[in-house]
């Protein structure tokens, strides 16, 4: 079930489901509240709802190594100015 409330001049969307981790966000309009309510719950019941809280997480570095590896499978070279400057961050 969602709740909208009025908080701020602004809107929150929050949605407590059992056996889903509670989501909310917030809104500048009531209607985009409800939507974005109405989009995640429509997706949860149909079970194509992804948890996405984990993938926000993922760290430059670990994007920059992948990056990496993914050149030296295919047998790519990294520059080695570019290698560093890619390290480095």
């Amino acid at each position: 079930m969602a709740y909208i409330r009025e908080r701020g001049g602004k809107h929150l969307a929050e949605i407590r489901r059992k056996g889903y981790p509670n989501q909310n966000k917030t809104f500048k309009t009531k209607a985009a509240a409800l939507a974005w309510a109405r989009q995640i719950e429509s997706s949860m019941d149909i079970g194509s709802w992804i948890d996405t809280r984990e993938t926000r997480s993922v760290l430059m570095e670990n994007i920059i190594d992948d990056l990496i590896y993914s050149f030296e499978r295919f047998g790519l070279k990294v520059a080695g100015p570019k290698l560093g400057q890619l390290r480095r961050r």
